[in-house]
């Protein structure tokens, strides 16, 4: 009797170690199913943003807590790529107007050396008529008294 019940216990330990390690192995499937593939397909994803693919979209359609994390991440990357559009299209106008604004401080500048020039016409115009007025003074004198 002692050998049958011994024979029963490793019967039992042998099929309790079995379902232990048919177990194990389910659930390493079922962890690697729903843990380990999501996980590596966001950090695949996080790569690929990185490098800047800001339209790239993680395929995970689960209702878990992966699902919402990707549902998260693409969320994310649609808001990165569009301030990043934004940004593109800011730097853009703000460099069209910059030019735009040089060009209206050039003709500023143009204008103002005009005036310049104009008014130093204008008084060398005012000292030769002065000039023309005194040598016309010397030369005939007025004669205060005499006629």
């Amino acid at each position: 009797m002692d050998t049958t019940i011994k024979r029963q216990e490793i019967a039992i330990a042998a099929y309790g170690l079995g379902g232990i390690i048919v177990f194990s192995i389910a659930l390493s499937i079922i962890l690697w199913k729903f843990v380990s593939i999501p996980v590596r397909t966001l950090i695949e994803g996080t790569k690929r943003v990185a490098a800047g693919e800001l339209d790239y979209v993680v395929e995970i359609k689960t209702k878990d807590e992966m699902g919402e994390l990707a549902r998260a991440f693409n969320a994310m990357t649609t808001d990165l790529s569009r301030a990043n559009k934004e940004l593109i299209e800011w730097g853009n106008t703000l460099e069209k107007r910059v030019k735009e604004k040089t060009e209206e401080i050039k003709k500023g500048q143009l204008h103002l050396v005009h005036s310049q020039k104009l008014a130093s016409l204008g008084r060398i115009n005012r000292i030769h008529r002065r000039t023309l007025i005194n040598r016309h003074c010397l030369r005939y004198p007025v004669n205060s008294g005499s006629r």
